[in-house]
């Protein structure tokens, strides 16, 4: 039986209003493990900075997703047969105050590889689907289980310096969300300053998203947020 029409709007807004567990839509993911080899030699690396992150996209009613913000974000390090893993969470719902139109990225989960003297590596999930549409209610990476292959840079000292500027393109760890991250931080910082003191030259760079995350930096934009002191949390980390 068909419902009227300002019967079925009546249901619509009930739905949307309807609690939800203090959130928008559920997502999940399934845990993560692969191995990374160098791309020549094809052993395993050690020491490799994995970087996991999952978005989440919203926007007013007719704006859509003009917005992004860090939804979880996990880092792992590469054991001595060039393994990680992530651990599986969710089901978790998007935060309400993000709206009713909050979904996750067609990207996520996005992977970032870093390793000193490498290529920096990213490898995401693509899904295809109507704008707004809430995607997959689990995401999985395609690569879970299998091999990563990463290249050494050949390029200039130059060059290299400013790749290290990008490695965290797209992740939010502002606020307090670089405590979820500390060992890249850390592998970053040490690379600024290595070519600093080799005398490499690095080009400004206008957008201070698009830099490494110096400590004085991540104490600069968390002061307020209650995150503590910066230089106090990564002295463990730099050991």
């Amino acid at each position: 039986m068909r419902l009227p029409m300002h019967r079925a709007l009546i249901l619509l807004v009930v739905a949307f209003l309807l609690p939800r567990d203090a959130g928008g839509a559920f997502y999940s993911a399934p845990a993560i493990e692969a191995t990374v080899v160098d791309a020549e030699t094809h052993q395993p690396l050690e020491g490799v900075n994995v970087v996991a992150h999952w978005v989440v996209r919203y926007g007013q009613l007719g704006e859509m997703h003009d917005h992004y913000v860090a939804f979880k974000l996990m880092e792992a390090v590469t054991d001595a047969n060039g393994r990680f893993h992530f651990p599986a969470w969710g089901p978790e719902a998007t935060p309400l105050s993000l709206g009713l139109f909050a979904t996750m990225s067609s990207r996520d989960p996005d992977i970032i590889f870093f390793k000193s003297d490498y290529q920096r590596k990213s490898l995401h999930s693509e899904i295809s689907g109507p704008l707004g549409n809430a995607g997959p209610v689990e995401r999985n990476w395609p690569w879970n289980g299998k091999t990563i292959e990463l290249r050494k840079f050949t390029g200039t000292p130059q060059q290299y310096g400013s790749m290290l500027s990008y490695v965290l393109t797209g992740v939010g760890y502002g606020l307090c969300n670089w405590k979820k991250i500390p060992q890249i931080i850390v592998a970053l910082n040490r690379e600024d300053e290595r070519l600093k003191r080799e005398g490499v030259y690095k080009p400004t760079i206008m957008s201070p998203s698009l830099a490494v995350p110096s400590y004085s930096r991540l104490e600069s934009d968390s002061a307020g947020a209650g995150c503590g002191s910066v230089a106090e949390f990564f002295k463990p980390y730099k050991k």
